[in-house]
């Protein structure tokens, strides 16, 4: 959102169950902030990596086993050069719209990286290297679960103690390959669990249950849709793609008072982080135009090349001055535009001006140059054809309210959709 900071909580965990924010500064610089949540609308939209437990397996603290802390990185870009600047990081938040949040949409393959600093529990974090570098045992982590949600099976001893490598989400965090790759299908918080652990050559093992949230936003390609195209029950505006528009939504709409109303409500609960995504894609889409009022519209075309303006669709270009131009004049000088054919001052009966289709003109490059047309008193419920022959599809939108009661209540359309009406009474044709 706008204004809002961008962070990432507990991502080096400095006490046990300790809970504060890292944010990125004006500089680009890794802070802290005390405090829980402030950013956040749910402690549970905060992101984070904390070690859920710990333990030994066959071991215990007087074998003095080495400590450590894992650090871990969760990114899309290069996962063999962690310090590529193309890369970009998942446990901080985008801003809404920007192109760092549509890179990291999903759909998208996401790599996972694991380090260690000391367990000192200060806030500055210690690099280590490989405890085990002797050869006397090794350090990895495996994944239990890429996309863990509530009630599902949790960690066990079996898991730790099970061989390593059979079910290929295991890294020895000192091999060639010290990364983990994953391919999330859908958008949203995610919460990655797994087990950092060592294992000395006496199969002693010293292990940290890991819990890491991330978060992935909706690519653009993913709306809702319009009623005519198949999805009936859209209720936020859907807008994929930037998008010719003729007049607009207005301000005082009741669709833009009710979504605003909404948004400074928040009426969300924490399972309802994709409904309160539209809302706010719905409250910043800056292109739904905005209201002509009351307006009589016969014929809408578009024209690609740039010179196709009024002057040559009436068939009098080149005899127009851009200098002192006066309409009622031929020149811009002397004659005038008297309808007098004999004379030639009048303008061309047979123009695309007078015509209901683009393809009845005898200008081939008037047709060529035309990227759609619209005859709006041919509407089909809520949508028109693109009578150029190019395949595009007019929609009509209209004013509705929506209403979300409470948490836990599905936001609905609170009213009728009040389209554009066609009628044949004072019209522009």
């Amino acid at each position: 959102m706008a204004g809002r900071i961008e962070y990432k909580i507990l991502k080096n965990m400095p006490e046990y169950n300790s809970y504060g924010q890292y944010y990125y500064n004006d500089d680009d610089n890794l802070d802290f902030l005390d405090g829980s949540g402030i950013q956040t609308t749910f402690k549970s939209d905060d992101l984070f990596t904390r070690i859920t437990d710990e333990g030994y397996i066959n071991a215990d603290d007087s074998d003095g086993m080495p400590d450590w802390r894992p650090i871990t990185e969760v990114f899309i870009g290069n996962p063999t050069d962690i310090n590529n600047p193309a890369n970009i990081f998942l446990q901080k938040y985008y801003e809404f719209g920007s192109t760092d949040y549509i890179r990291t949409s999903a759909p998208n393959v996401v790599s996972l990286m694991v380090s260690l600093a000391e367990n000192n529990k200060a806030f500055n974090i210690t690099p280590m290297g490989n405890p085990y570098s002797a050869g006397g045992g090794e350090i990895g982590i495996r994944v239990l679960n890429w996309d863990w949600t509530e009630g599902e099976y949790e960690f066990s001893n079996d898991f730790v103690s099970d061989d390593v490598n059979v079910d290929g989400n295991y890294i020895n965090l000192y091999g060639d390959d010290n990364y983990l790759t994953h391919q999330y299908d859908s958008s949203g918080l995610k919460t990655i669990k797994a087990t950092v652990y060592a294992r000395e050559t006496d199969n002693k093992i010293r292990y940290k249950h890991i819990e890491i949230k991330i978060f992935l936003g909706l690519d653009g390609v993913f709306v809702e849709d319009f009623i005519d195209i198949g999805g009936p029950d859209f209720t936020y505006l859907p807008w994929p793609v930037t998008s010719p528009i003729i007049g607009g939504i207005s301000k005082d709409s009741k669709y833009y008072n009710s979504v605003e109303s909404i948004i400074n409500s928040n009426p969300f609960d924490e399972k309802e982080k994709f409904e309160k995504y539209f809302a706010e894609k719905a409250f910043y889409n800056d292109q739904l135009g905005d209201s002509l009022g009351d307006s009589d519209i016969e014929q809408v075309r578009a024209f690609k090349g740039g010179s196709t303006d009024m002057n040559y669709l009436l068939g009098i270009s080149g005899q127009l001055t851009l200098n002192g131009f006066n309409p009622h004049y031929k020149n811009g000088e002397g004659e005038y535009w008297n309808g007098e054919p004999q004379t030639g001052n009048t303008f061309p009966k047979e123009t695309s001006v007078g015509i209901l289709f683009i393809d009845e003109s005898e200008d081939q490059l008037l047709i060529n140059n035309c990227l759609f047309e619209f005859n709006c008193g041919d509407v089909n419920i809520s949508n028109m054809i693109d009578t150029s022959g190019n395949g595009n599809k007019g929609i009509l939108i209209g004013d509705y309210k929506i209403n979300k009661e409470q948490p836990g209540i599905k936001s609905r359309r609170d009213t009728i959709i009040d389209l554009p009406k066609t009628d044949t009474k004072n019209g522009a044709m």
